[in-house]
């Protein structure tokens, strides 16, 4: 860490923080899914003086837990204040697990999906795969992730995909990377529970940030 003065910026994502960073004030740690981000923890009651603890000058004490912190804010710890950033892929990539992730993918897409209307499904889809709603909606009641993939690049010239035609910008691109992922959770749903590469793991990531606002 290098700090200039009394004040700095500083990255976590740039420590080995793979314990969390402590010192006798504070306890920064990070939290897989379902929270997915940092929290600070103030140690010993209400700290003042050289050692209080503030996240964007609110007082943070023991009695509070863990509070959760977002880039951007303010972490004063005592004397020494900085400015808290932090970087969501790195940090997926690092401690998601990826299963869960491939989970939240997939439930992403179904949801993404249920947009369209019955009429805008392939041919191929099984009737019995979902429930009709009113003015022509569906749900899911069940599919493989290639379904979501296939129902999307049938309406890809749809409004209703600009989104993710912004994101990919072709077909043929969200079509090879949809193939990957699709072997990447063969991977992970195999029997044998075979791992991933970190690279695997990097494109899986990477897909479900474009996916995962839409």
């Amino acid at each position: 860490m290098i700090i200039v003065g009394r004040q700095a910026d500083i990255s976590l994502a740039e420590w080995d923080y793979s314990k969390g960073l402590n010192d006798k004030a504070v306890v920064f740690e990070y939290h897989v899914y379902p929270l997915s981000g940092w929290t600070i923890r103030s140690l010993n009651g209400v700290r003042r003086g050289k050692k209080i603890v503030l996240v964007n000058d609110n007082l943070i004490a023991s009695r509070s837990n863990y509070v959760r912190i977002f880039s951007g804010d303010r972490i004063t710890l005592g004397g020494f204040s900085f400015v808290f950033h932090t970087n969501e892929r790195e940090e997926m990539i690092r401690y998601e697990d990826p299963l869960v992730m491939m989970m939240l993918l997939e439930l992403c897409l179904m949801v993404y999906t249920q947009r369209y209307s019955v009429q805008d499904l392939p041919d191929y889809i099984n009737t019995q795969w979902i429930t009709k709603k009113e003015k022509d909606r569906f749900e899911w009641k069940r599919a493989y992730i290639k379904d979501y993939f296939d129902v999307i690049l049938h309406n890809w010239n749809s409004p209703l995909t600009k989104g993710l035609r912004i994101k990919f910008k072709k077909p043929d691109l969200f079509r090879r990377k949809s193939n990957q992922i699709n072997y990447i959770r063969n991977y992970l749903y195999h029997p044998k529970g075979e791992r991933i590469s970190n690279r695997q793991k990097i494109s899986l990531i990477d897909y479900y940030l474009k996916i995962k606002d839409l």
